[in-house]
This record gives C-alpha cells, sequence and structure tokens, in this order.
C-alpha cells in the first residue's frame, strides 16, 4: 500500500509540474496579433467596413436606421477613396488627404467629410467625425 501511495504521489507531482510548465509557457509566447499602427498612409490604404456608428443626439431615428442598415465598404488607395453602401448599392467616389491623424475626404459629387483617426491597428480603426450632424464616431475593420 505504501509503495502504490508512492507511485501515486510520483504521478500527481509530474502531472502538476508539466502543468505549470505548460501555463508558463503559453505565458511567454503570447503575441499581439492586432498591434497599435502609426498614422500614415501606408497603414490606412486597404478596404474597410463600417461595423459601428455611433450618434449624436441630433440624430433623428430614421437616419439611425438606415446607417444600422448599411454596411459600408471604403476602399482607400493611392490618395482616392471607393465608399459603397452594401444595402442600397449608392457608391461615392473621390479623393483623401491625410494630414497628421487627420482624414479629409472629398467626394466627386462636391461633399466634404473630415474624420480624426483616434484608434489604428491592423485590421480596426476609431474614427471621430468632425462637423457631422449624425456621427460622432465610426468603428472600422479589415480583413485584409
Amino acid at each position: 500500500m505504501g509503495r502504490f501511495i508512492n507511485i501515486f504521489a510520483s504521478v500527481c507531482l509530474v502531472l502538476v509540474g508539466m502543468t505549470l510548465q505548460s501555463c508558463s509557457a503559453e505565458d511567454n509566447n503570447m503575441v499581439d496579433t492586432n498591434p497599435a499602427k502609426e498614422v500614415k498612409s501606408v497603414n490606412i490604404e486597404k478596404k474597410w467596413i463600417a461595423a459601428h456608428f455611433n450618434f449624436t443626439p441630433e440624430c433623428d431615428r430614421v437616419s439611425k436606421e438606415a446607417y444600422q442598415k448599411s454596411s459600408i465598404e471604403i476602399s482607400l488607395k493611392n490618395g482616392t477613396f471607393t465608399a459603397v453602401d452594401q444595402y442600397s448599392l449608392k457608391q461615392s467616389k473621390g479623393v483623401y488627404v491625410l494630414e497628421g491623424n487627420r482624414l479629409t475626404m472629398k467626394s466627386d459629387r462636391g461633399n466634404t467629410f473630415i474624420y480624426k483617426i483616434v484608434e489604428l491597428n491592423q485590421r480596426d480603426a476609431v474614427v471621430e467625425a468632425i462637423g457631422d450632424k449624425n456621427i460622432l464616431s465610426i468603428e472600422l475593420v479589415s480583413f485584409e
């Protein structure tokens, strides 16, 4: 009986040691798969999808519903942009200028949209809308 207890205790000690070593190895191998990026053209030029909108208190219910039903894809490349609302299939094209963390987009229809890039990562971004009567901020995601 004493021999069985010694063997059982040894096996338990080995298993506990392996478990602790395994946890320790996992902790050391954690890699941030979505690190913060510097705000510059090379890091924003890709296809973005507007995932979430934060609205101003003045935004009416009809406008909120239209934004929430939309799936807006925005492609930025070489100083130009294309935005497509996948719900209504409306498309807008134009040029953009990035100055620091301020993104100014001018559509070919004469509309100007100004955003402040608050957070930029490999796969997501948060932008504040400047001077927009409906939108406070937009959360963007990218799968590129």
